[in-house]
């Protein structure tokens, strides 16, 4: 199992902290133009992130919740200790509230990791109920598939589908059997 530290988990939530201080009460507005938010360091260091508009990605399998979303990513500083340092881009959806007179305080969804994919957990979340009464933010972490840089390992599925003959998903991959049986 990896280990996390308070480190890690402090950069994420300062990251998610980031995307709620740049969307704010007013996301529509914000997501309209870019919107600068400052994150202070431990050290007293200010270090700006930012919500950058763009269009929704384009998905292997169409989400029908993306239609209506407001996409594009939060740049945030690669270490926040080096102010001017590289950046990274972490996707974000923001997926309206179906209420008529929704919440001003969103749901924030975060999944992924290295290569993962956040946003394919759109679907069940939106037909869970999650933005019944609220937005719902869906947010990767970093290096998922839609994020700069992306640390997905092409290398490793052809590897996989080469060598070892398990195509991630083509038809004779064989899957798994449903909950309470046998294979």
């Amino acid at each position: 199992m990896t280990e996390h530290s308070y480190r890690d988990g402090m950069a994420v939530a300062g990251a998610g902290l980031a995307l709620l201080a740049a969307l704010g009460p007013t996301s529509a507005v914000a997501a309209q133009r870019n919107v600068d938010t400052g994150t202070v360091t431990a050290s007293g260091t200010a270090v700006a992130s930012r919500f950058v508009p763009a269009p929704c990605p384009k998905t292997p399998q169409p989400i029908e919740a993306l239609a209506t979303a407001r996409c594009g990513s939060l740049e945030v500083p690669e270490n926040r200790t080096r102010p001017g340092g590289r950046t990274l881009r972490l996707a974000v959806a923001v997926i309206p509230a179906t209420s008529a007179e929704p919440a001003q305080d969103p749901v924030v969804f975060m999944a992924g990791g290295p290569g993962g994919e956040t946003f394919d957990d759109i679907p069940f979340l939106v037909s869970s109920g999650l933005n019944r009464d609220r937005e719902l933010i869906v947010m990767a972490q970093r290096g998922n598939l839609y994020d700069e840089p992306n640390l997905a390992c092409p290398e490793l599925d052809r590897f996989d589908t080469t060598s070892v003959g398990l195509p991630s998903y083509a038809p004779q991959t064989p899957r798994p059997p449903k909950f309470g049986t046998a294979w």
